[in-house]
């Protein structure tokens, strides 16, 4: 499931870009231009986004039950909740998906030490750049009405 979800889709944008990048279970091979050979990255089951998910969700809960007087009476308002939920779902999996394509692009073209670089530091920018876009939607866009006072 790990390799269908994760590894398949990045091998695939990465090679759509036209990379040459392969993968072996968990482990991810890739042409390293700072010195010229292939190099692996072990994509592990933490590189999966689970707990960016988990925080995002947490906040998205935190909002649903601060607010419930105001979003839930309303009509429809327990799909928009459903659609919300999955639509946060898809952006932090795409956002995860781009994440790894940018640290592997890192380490092919600067190599290993960027590649460390960037894995420790772009998740949270991702995920602060996709939290901040989803929280947008849902203030500006969508008719849920948080910030007035009834």
């Amino acid at each position: 499931m790990y390799e269908i979800f994760l590894m398949k889709p990045i091998v695939n944008i990465l090679n759509f870009l036209g990379y040459v990048v392969s993968s072996d279970g968990q482990t991810l091979f890739y042409q390293d231009l700072t010195i010229g050979v292939t190099s692996s990255v072990y994509v592990g089951k933490e590189c999966s986004g689970l707990s960016s998910l988990i925080v995002f969700f947490s906040f998205f809960s935190a909002l649903v039950f601060t607010f419930s007087d105001r979003i839930l009476p309303k009509q429809n308002s327990y799909y928009m909740i459903i659609f919300l939920s999955i639509f946060a779902l898809i952006i932090s999996y795409i956002s995860n998906l781009f994440r790894i394509v940018f640290i592997i692009l890192s380490g092919h073209y600067f190599g290993n030490e960027a590649l460390l670089l960037t894995h420790h530091y772009l998740g949270w920018i991702l995920f602060t750049i996709a939290m901040s876009f989803f929280w947008y939607l849902i203030i500006n866009i969508f008719p849920l009405e948080l910030y007035r006072r009834n």
